[in-house]
């Protein structure tokens, strides 16, 4: 069995507990999860703002961005670049 976690303790704004209280009540996501999903989507996003520093081309940074979203928010994805 391998370990895939590490508990760690964090001091977190009360009013940010309670938003994410508020959408693991809603069952879809425990606490944990929800925890971890945003973590990772705050350090892709610096990265993908990292990148885009580095690049000149207007349609290599739209292709970057197209990934991001495509990723996180592929609602958004579908009305910014239809058709892929």
């Amino acid at each position: 069995m391998s370990i895939t976690q590490k508990p760690i303790s964090a001091r977190i704004k009360h009013e940010v507990l309670w938003a994410i209280d508020q959408e693991a009540m809603l069952g879809t996501y425990n606490r944990n999860d929800i925890l971890n999903r945003g973590g990772q989507l705050f350090v892709d996003l610096l990265d993908v703002r990292r990148q885009l520093r580095c690049v000149q081309d207007i349609p290599t940074k739209r292709k970057m961005i197209h990934g991001f979203m495509k990723k996180y928010w592929p609602e958004a994805e579908r009305v910014m670049f239809p058709g892929g």
